[in-house]
């Protein structure tokens, strides 16, 4: 994939994992990973990228730099 640039205020929150024994809970994590990003979307300066967008990372292995640097990312979060 072609690696972009890191812009200093944009962040990619990670799907969260859903660490429950139950399948049926996957919606909770679904649910606090779109809030993470809606909270940060309200910091001033700070440019969370879409949820579609980081959602091709759900349960890969890639290396966390390898990730920034695809989504043009200065940092990323894990939930």
């Amino acid at each position: 994939a072609l690696a972009l640039a890191p812009l200093p205020n944009k962040i990619a929150v990670l799907p969260c994992d859903n660490l429950s024994s139950d399948p049926e809970d996957a919606h909770f994590a679904s649910g606090l990973h779109q809030d993470i990003i809606w909270q940060l979307d309200k910091v001033a300066d700070l440019t969370p990228i879409p949820r579609v967008t980081v959602l091709r990372y759900a349960g890969t292995d890639l290396p966390v730099a390898t990730i920034a640097a695809e989504l043009g990312a200065r940092a990323l979060l894990g939930c």
